[in-house]
């Protein structure tokens, strides 16, 4: 039973490392009328993290003709905010920001299945996160559909605690 328990932690482990990436796209860095970078590749699976730079500014999901679509709107938001979507289907997604599309301030995300990926998925919209300036006093619920992530060094964390679990259960259960 010890030894299922060892095994269990190593394969738990073992995938922390190969997990979803988390990916940083600056609104308005330098308050420039762009999203930096303005195209962004990544694998299904993947977040993508807006982060606030100078002014007012949103990310909504949508054409480059500015008419949203529907699939994920930030609302108007200021730094220090971050809004998440986790990208759980393959395409191109473009999107804009509310008052400054007119004035070129476009980006896209390009979701590729990954290559070790052998059988399609379903196609599914992306789910959202946000974090707001203003963190609120008491913890909020989560919200359905919301997929929650961790940045990548809170994963390597994981990993290690996980990886140093399991060599404890390996020494304590060898010396039984």
């Amino acid at each position: 039973m010890k030894h299922f328990a060892v095994l269990f932690l190593a394969v738990l482990g073992a995938p922390v490392c190969l997990m979803a990436a988390t990916f940083t796209v600056t609104i308005a860095p330098g308050g420039q009328l762009v999203f930096s970078p303005s195209s962004q590749t990544i694998n299904v699976g993947d977040t993508v993290m807006w982060q606030w730079g100078v002014g007012t500014h949103s990310t909504t999901s949508g054409s480059t003709l500015c008419l949203a679509d529907d699939r994920w709107n930030s609302g108007l938001q200021v730094n220090p905010t971050t809004f998440s979507v986790t990208f759980t289907s393959a395409g191109t997604f473009s999107y804009f920001c509310m008052l400054h599309c007119p004035f070129g301030m476009t980006g896209e995300i390009v979701v590729q299945e990954p290559i070790s990926t052998p059988t399609p998925t379903a196609t599914a919209p992306p789910t959202t996160t946000v974090t707001p300036a203003i963190l609120p006093a008491t913890p909020t619920p989560s919200r359905p559909g919301v997929v929650p992530t961790l940045s990548p060094s809170m994963l390597a964390l994981l990993g290690l605690a996980l990886a140093g679990a399991a060599l404890f259960l390996l020494k304590h259960t060898s010396a039984s």
